[in-house]
């Protein structure tokens, strides 16, 4: 695992997305490629920032992953090897895509498409703030039409 994931962070084999014109998974592809924008969040394993990619402009999330001192049989490998298998083989417009990875000194960064309107969890937040309630019936069968249209497929 730990030997695919330096190899994918070098030459990802699926991830053919570009941005500027040119492969986004490339050897030249750093932290430098880009400029941070915003931290997003945190999750279980990473924190995530929306970051634009300084020749094209595009504005993407990057998944900062911390793999400093890991041993190549460390948990963190197969959750990592996990999420850019999965994301690698999804073509969606209700999964973001995958655009590749790269990494540095202690650090995997995985570069996917930016949530642009936000997460579910930003909007239901922003529709209780607005209005004390959660979603209306309507919106709900929305946001349920898109969960389970990414999940069937």
């Amino acid at each position: 695992l730990y030997e695919t994931l330096k190899n994918f962070a070098r030459e990802p084999p699926v991830l053919k997305k570009t941005l500027s014109g040119s492969n986004l998974c490339n050897l030249n592809m750093t932290k430098n490629s880009f400029k941070e924008i915003r931290y997003l969040g945190k999750g279980s394993f990473a924190q995530v920032y929306e970051m634009e990619e300084i020749n094209s402009k595009k504005r993407v999330a990057v998944k900062k992953i911390n793999i400093a001192g890991a041993k190549p049989n460390d948990k963190i490998f197969k959750q990592i090897q996990t999420e850019v298998e999965v994301h690698s083989n999804l073509k969606h417009h209700a999964i973001l895509r995958a655009y590749g990875g790269f990494s540095d000194q202690g650090n995997f960064y995985f570069v996917t498409e930016l949530a642009r309107n936000g997460s579910l969890g930003d909007h239901l937040k922003a529709t209780i703030k607005n209005t004390g309630k959660g979603f209306s019936e309507h919106e709900c069968c929305g946001w349920m039409k898109s969960v389970c249209e990414g999940g069937v497929f």
